[in-house]
């Protein structure tokens, strides 16, 4: 690859929370008009409903129906385009989002190590006897079964506010839910033990973020279709990857990163690293 990316030029960042795609479309024709040459863009890939920043990523591979649809966000790159801006993408290799949103994620609980997804999350698991830690709970788990707040039905068990799945085998009407979760793929527990004896990589200290096995070949495929072929798009001027910081091998991610976008591309594209 010979040449050197275009100049980002003056960019501008949106947060599409609240506005999405096509209230950022309308937005393009006055930033235009203000010299704004780059509009770059908060993530756009699949987030927990309802997030204010998108940085909490349940699917990778799809666009976040929650900002619009493929038309609409199709629309923000032709309007872009006509305007003679670009869009730069903000991208999460990181982590994903602990949560039932996050199919992947729920799967591996319902599966533990069988799961098809088990080798995308970065999880020992050779600590807790095979099981994830799961440190989400406002208090100790006995408090909860000692206080009845634990409901176990259908495919799920719910305590307080917090859902998480069962096992395939399920489990027998009426049995103690003590002793439903006592053989489930995970143990749940107070968020205090998160820091001391979690057994998955955590975004900083945060048991809701999981983090991602990107220096893996087969999850970086599984996880980065959508971003290539972004970046692989002339509209889009570049990508500004979050928190490269966390991952297990951050130069050698950026180097097969650049060389993936750009083979599709066909030209050299920016990449902005946190």
């Amino acid at each position: 690859m010979t040449g050197v990316a275009r100049p980002l030029g003056s960019t501008y960042r949106l947060q599409l929370s609240g506005l999405g795609f096509a209230g950022a479309r309308a937005l393009v024709g006055y930033l235009h008009a203000l010299g704004v040459e780059t509009l770059y863009l908060s993530p756009v890939t699949t987030a927990v409903p309802g997030s204010t920043h998108g940085y909490d990523v349940v699917d990778p591979t799809r666009l976040d129906p929650g900002l619009g649809t493929e038309a609409a966000f199709e629309a923000l790159l032709a309007e872009l385009d006509r305007c003679s801006m670009r869009a730069l993408i903000d991208a999460v290799p990181n982590h994903m989002a602990a949560d039932p949103a996050d199919r992947w994620w729920w799967d591996v609980l319902r599966r533990g190590r069988g799961s098809a997804w088990a080798d995308v999350y970065d999880i020992d698991w050779d600590a807790e006897e095979g099981r994830v830690l799961v440190a989400t709970l406002p208090a100790p788990l006995h408090e909860a079964l000692r206080a009845g707040r634990v409901r176990v039905g259908g495919a799920e068990v719910v305590v307080d506010d917090q859902r998480f799945p069962l096992d395939p085998d399920g489990a027998a009407a009426g049995e103690d839910p003590g002793a439903v979760l006592a053989r489930q793929h995970y143990r749940l527990s107070s968020w205090r033990l998160g820091r001391y004896e979690g057994n998955y990589r955590r975004f900083f200290d945060i048991d809701r973020l999981v983090g991602v096995r990107v220096e893996d070949p087969a999850v970086y495929e599984r996880t980065h279709g959508l971003l290539l072929a972004l970046g692989a798009d002339p509209r889009v001027a570049g990508l500004r990857i979050d928190h490269v910081d966390g991952l297990a091998d951050p130069a050698g991610y950026l180097t097969r990163l650049r060389a993936d976008v750009e083979r599709r591309r066909g030209a050299p594209v920016a990449l902005v690293v946190e």
